[in-house]
């Protein structure tokens, strides 16, 4: 009986939140506070400080192109060696193109070799075998009788895979 009577309080409440109604002037307050709200303005000051950043690093990069070289200071004492003269320009004269000659180095080759690979003075143990051959030539024709063999063709016998066998069922 008493799971029946906390069951009627229970649905009686839900039904008292679902029948209720707004407050008066709920849509008129909430339209006046959506034109109330300002912009955030945090999003506006890292605009700015985007900007700004951005300018100055254009700047870094823009500005030393702008500027003409300055002469070392020794070179500010010294007195000018010549006068140039500047003439307003006059339609009668003309000046022409002026036109940058750009040169391109070429790597420097290594000499080219007539022979190549270049020869090299024989080593100690290619003496040593011609030594060899130079005083027992019979003894040194046996030792390399055997790689005289070289050019033969070479058998290799095929391959045999046998599967593996496993005590797993599903193989």
């Amino acid at each position: 009986m008493e799971s029946n009577s906390l069951d009627a309080l229970i649905e009686a409440a839900i039904k008292t939140y679902s029948d209720a109604e707004p407050l008066n002037g709920l849509d008129e307050r909430i339209l006046k506070r959506v034109a109330f709200v300002r912009p955030n303005t945090r999003c506006r000051y890292r605009s700015l400080v985007t900007l700004a950043a951005s300018l100055a690093l254009c700047g870094l990069f823009i500005a030393p192109r702008l500027t003409e070289p300055r002469a070392p200071a020794s070179d500010a004492l010294r007195p000018p060696t010549s006068h140039r003269l500047f003439y307003p320009a006059s339609p009668e004269v003309r000046l022409a193109p002026v036109v940058k000659v750009i040169h391109h180095r070429t790597p420097e080759r290594l000499p080219k070799r007539e022979v190549f690979p270049t020869p090299q003075p024989p080593t100690a143990e290619e003496l040593a075998l011609l030594h060899f051959v130079e005083r027992n030539p019979k003894e040194a024709a046996q030792a390399f009788a055997g790689l005289q063999q070289i050019d033969a063709p070479i058998d290799i016998a095929p391959l045999e895979i046998k599967p593996l066998e496993t005590d797993h069922p599903n193989n």
